[in-house]
């Protein structure tokens, strides 16, 4: 199960990266490579791109992306409301790609780390690390709670595709366990 698992978390991985984005051109590009052939973008156009793609134009301050971005003031009030707000079978509505998009988040703090080190961003980088370990911690204990009480239907659309994943296994288990506790205590016919 746990190959199953780690299998299944790599291929979202994948996924993710080859999913399109919507990027605005901030400069002109010359020569882009896409599925459609050579593509000229001028400052302003809007286009789909793989993220990978996208992920290196913007890197290279060429493109913005045009979807919301998972920033720190985000993590900071999905902590907030899933950590000290909500109650315990209440899960907050994330994006699909929330734990993917928080990755690239702290990949581009560590890549202005490096470039210009400083104490509040290796501040900003441990918050988001230490939110984002609590969260996921918090969201897992509210998962095994629904799978238990048999309530989790209700929140199904807000979890995230790894999520999702994780809590289907562990209603599964659950189940399984009171299937077998029940044929234990239960009268068979003879």
């Amino acid at each position: 199960m746990v190959d199953y698992l780690g299998s299944s978390l790599e291929l979202v991985k994948s996924y993710y990266e080859v999913s399109p984005v919507k990027v605005v051109f901030v400069k002109d590009y010359k020569g882009l490579p896409t599925t459609a052939g050579i593509l000229n973008a001028r400052r302003g156009d809007e286009i789909e791109l793989p993220r990978w793609q996208a992920r290196l134009l913007k890197e290279e301050g060429v493109v913005e992306y045009k979807e919301r971005a998972v920033d720190i003031d985000y993590v900071n009030l999905v902590h907030y409301h899933e950590v000290k707000k909500t109650a315990a079978n209440t899960l907050m509505d994330v994006p699909d790609d929330f734990y993917l998009k928080v990755k690239e988040l702290v990949e581009d703090l560590d890549r202005r780390i490096r470039e210009n080190p400083g104490y509040m961003l290796f501040q900003d980088r441990e918050n988001v690390e230490r939110a984002i370990l609590q969260i996921s911690e918090r969201r897992l204990a509210k998962m095994v709670r629904l799978a238990l009480s048999g309530g989790g239907e209700e929140v199904r659309g807000r979890l995230t595709i790894e999520e999702s994943l994780i809590y289907s296994m562990i209603e599964g288990l659950v189940n399984s366990w009171k299937e077998y506790i029940s044929s234990l205590t239960s009268r068979r016919a003879s």
